[in-house]
């Protein structure tokens, strides 16, 4: 790995960390609307939507908790993808509990890709891993029978892929931009030393 390398990888954990802080506020402004839906529209069916939302608040701590923690290589990365896996898999339960949730369910977790793929800088890869068990949780609602799931499915895993072709352009662009500001940079530190040699011979050694 080289330098640069090093530097960017560094520098794209560190943007996880905070982009995933970012996911989990995002995540704990909906839980709030959604239990003031609960407790002014819909106070019959209160108790089990606020289980679910009590999952999704467990979730968000957690998660939120685990980014205050002294990041280690890789480890911003995999707590974002539990987080993006998390959130996949209690809303495809949410869905069977619910009425009409298999509908609701494929459009939140084709808005979950989607803004997971914008939101969070982790690359092709780790986008992939989600937008396969988004497509593998929706797709497994076949398996308990529900009506609605092959209506939406072509949605969910359309936004997939598309989700992860985001990510990999997102990912050459903010590469391309790191490398060439990182270049930048050196040659600025470069010229800064040269400007304070003094002798010609120092400026040889230099280069």
């Amino acid at each position: 790995m080289t330098a640069w390398d090093a530097a960017y990888e560094a520098e794209r954990d560190a943007a996880i960390v905070w982009r995933t802080r970012w996911a989990v506020l995002l995540c704990a402004l909906c839980l709030v609307i959604a239990c003031a839906d609960v407790a002014l529209a819909r106070p019959a069916s209160g108790a089990l939507r606020l289980k679910f939302l009590g999952a999704f608040l467990a979730l968000s701590t957690a998660v939120g908790l685990g980014t205050a923690l002294p990041a280690r290589h890789g480890a911003p990365r995999l707590l974002a993808v539990m987080f993006g896996v998390g959130i996949i898999l209690t809303l495809d339960v949410y869905s069977l509990v619910i009425p009409h949730g298999v509908a609701i369910t494929g459009a939140s977790l084709s808005a979950t890709v989607m803004g997971l793929a914008i939101l969070v800088p982790w690359g092709p890869g780790l986008q992939t891993v989600v937008s396969v068990t988004a497509v593998a949780a929706y797709g497994g609602l076949w398996f308990f029978g529900s009506g609605d799931a092959p209506a939406f499915f072509s949605t969910v895993a359309s936004s997939a892929i598309v989700a992860v072709v985001g990510a990999s352009l997102f990912d050459r662009y903010r590469r391309a931009s790191y490398v060439q500001a990182w270049q930048q940079e050196r040659l600025a530190a470069l010229a800064h030393d040269l400007g304070e040699q003094e002798h010609p011979t120092g400026v040889a050694t230099r280069l």
